[in-house]
């Protein structure tokens, strides 16, 4: 008989071994004291615990509280939801329409303590985040978050007046935990076609009333206005020159190219990211926008729009 290598022979020992320990555990397992998790009893069950489960159809809002302020998701139309503390912005619709959906059921295979005596070993005695459902019923369902499992990307969780406490994944809940920002469109200005559909802005057409350059790293405001008074121009000088430009103390022409360029750059805009949307005069401050590094004020076709920017930093502007 051929002789087994020392692999086949350490994992035929390994094997006799586990063997013999399964054996030894099923007559010391009666004995054993259970387990305990976070303080207190738990339910190992894999069975499916069912929080909530509803169609995306009857819920008629969520109203979110978190650390960032919460916002509230309300039904609008059979097919869209809005949010009305982000009344004026342009949002992310298909953000919104989706975060009720995500939600909608709630299900678990972890109940971490089913009579926790200490509701502050999971974050609890006073939650992180709440979501309170309604309706279209007019029923209601209220989830309360705490803290966050350690080591994993789970949550604690508890329904209202329930003494049960969860454990949800994080990807689930994570939606309860986001800043209203986070619905609030990305772009900051758009196309110069979709701001004045009505208007034809092309290097020989009138683009704008006037436009106006100040701030801190500006000596002095800068103007552009049209050009009023042409006498002594030539006609092809007044095609290329619309435009005054002048500090207050110095007056020149300004080229029509130049503001073609203007406008191209101006308009199409785009943010990387939605710090606030309703910053106060303490976040103004924070972002070095209470006195701007530069404002540039657009006014075309009866519409004036104002961007102001902060000193850039390594985070950009």
């Amino acid at each position: 008989m051929a002789k087994l290598n020392k692999q086949a022979k350490s994992l035929i020992i390994a094997g006799s071994v586990i063997l013999l320990l399964l054996a030894v555990l099923f007559i010391l397992l009666p004995l054993l004291p259970s387990f305990r998790e976070e303080g207190g009893s738990s339910s190992n069950s894999t069975s499916l615990v069912t929080l909530l489960e509803q169609s995306v159809d009857n819920i008629q809002s969520i109203k979110v509280e978190n650390e960032n302020g919460g916002f509230t998701v309300q039904r609008i139309s059979d097919e869209n939801f809005d949010v009305p503390e982000l009344k004026g912005f342009s949002l992310i619709q298909d953000n919104v329409n989706y975060l009720p959906e995500a939600v909608s059921v709630l299900k678990t295979t972890k109940i971490a303590e089913e009579n926790p005596e200490d509701l502050s070993i999971f974050g609890l005695d006073v939650p992180r985040a709440k979501a309170e459902y309604t309706f279209t019923d007019g029923s209601s369902f209220v989830l309360e978050l705490g803290s966050q499992v350690t080591g994993a990307s789970n949550y604690y969780a508890k329904i209202e007046g329930k003494s049960e406490v969860y454990v949800l994944t994080g990807s689930l809940v994570g939606y309860f935990f986001v800043p209203k920002e986070d619905f609030v469109s990305r772009t900051l200005l758009a196309t110069v076609e979709e701001v004045y559909p009505d208007q034809s802005f092309t290097s020989d057409s009138m683009l704008f009333d006037e436009i106006t350059l100040s701030g801190t790293h500006v000596p002095a405001q800068v103007t552009v206005t049209q050009l009023t008074d042409t006498t002594g121009m030539s006609q092809a000088m007044i095609e290329s020159y619309k435009y005054n430009v002048t500090d207050g103390t110095k007056t020149a022409l300004f080229h029509t190219g130049i503001a073609s360029q203007f406008y191209e750059n101006f308009f199409g805009i785009t943010a990387d990211d939605v710090i606030k949307a309703l910053p106060s005069p303490e976040d103004l401050e924070l972002y070095g926008l209470s006195d701007p590094y530069c404002t540039v004020s657009l006014n075309a076709g009866g519409v004036r729009t104002t961007l102001s920017c902060s000193a850039k930093d390594e985070e950009g502007y």
